[in-house]
C-alpha cells in the first residue's frame, strides 16, 4: 500500500526531525512543508511558502492537497511536525477498516475537546473509535475522501485570526457525507510544549493527547 505523509513544520528542528526519522523507519518518507523556518532543513522532499504562521496557511494547505492529487497513493496521513511517535500500525489498521467502509476521515489526535464545527454529536462506536463529525489539521485519510471534497482550499489567499482550515474540511466533509471520526487513545504523542501558531490560545487551553 502506497501511503503519502505531509508534515507542516517551522522552527521546530529537534521535533521535525524525530517525526522524520520515525516516518523513515517504517518506510514512510514524508512531504514537509516549511513555513519559513530561521535554519537549514536538510531533509529531503521539502518545499517552503513566502507567508508565515497562520497568514499563509490555507495556502500551505491548498497546495499540499493539490500534491495530494498527483500522488499514487491510497493513504495520506497529514500532520504538525509535534506530533510525536505516531502509531503507524495502529493507523494502517485503522484505515483498512474504515476504507471498507466509505470516503472517511480519522484525527490522529484525541485532545479532550468536545466541541464540534459541524454540530454533530460525538458518539463511541467501539474500543477504539468516536465518531467526531469534525477534523483537525492531524488526520488521515483515504484516496475517496480526497474526491469527494476536491483537491483544494476554498479562498486559500484568505488573511485571519486562526487558521479555519480544519473547520474547512470538516464542513466539506459534512456535505460529502464523509465520515469523520477520532480515537479514544491518541496515535500520537501531543506536547505541552508553546505553540507557534495560536500561542496565548494554547495558554489558556493547552492541547494534550489523551
Amino acid at each position: 500500500m502506497k501511503i503519502r505523509a505531509y508534515i507542516t513544520t517551522r522552527n521546530r528542528e529537534q521535533m521535525l526531525t524525530q517525526v522524520v526519522e520515525h516516518l523513515n523507519s517504517f518506510g514512510i518518507i514524508p512531504l514537509i512543508k516549511d513555513d519559513e523556518s530561521n535554519y537549514d532543513i536538510k531533509h529531503p522532499q521539502t518545499f517552503t511558502h513566502r507567508y508565515r504562521g497562520k497568514k499563509g496557511f490555507w495556502i500551505t494547505w491548498d497546495e499540499i492537497l493539490k500534491d495530494c492529487e498527483k500522488s499514487e497513493a491510497e493513504l495520506f496521513v497529514f500532520m504538525p511536525d509535534d506530533f510525536l511517535n505516531l502509531d503507524v500500525e495502529r493507523l494502517i489498521a485503522l484505515h483498512y477498516e474504515y476504507t471498507k467502509k466509505r470516503a472517511y476521515a480519522y484525527n490522529i489526535i484525541n485532545d479532550g475537546r468536545a466541541g464540534q464545527w459541524t454540530g454533530i454529536q460525538e458518539k463511541v462506536i467501539d474500543n477504539e473509535t468516536i465518531m467526531s463529525g469534525m477534523v483537525d489539521c492531524g488526520f488521515f485519510c483515504n484516496r475517496e475522501a480526497l474526491n469527494k471534497i476536491g483537491y483544494y482550499i476554498n479562498n486559500p489567499k484568505r488573511i485571519g485570526g486562526s487558521s479555519g482550515v480544519g473547520q474547512q474540511l470538516s464542513m466539506r466533509f459534512l456535505k460529502e457525507r464523509i465520515l469523520m471520526y477520532k480515537p479514544i487513545k491518541s496515535l500520537a504523542t501531543h506536547g505541552e510544549h508553546e505553540s507557534i501558531m495560536h500561542k496565548e490560545e494554547r495558554k489558556r487551553n493547552p492541547l494534550k493527547s489523551l
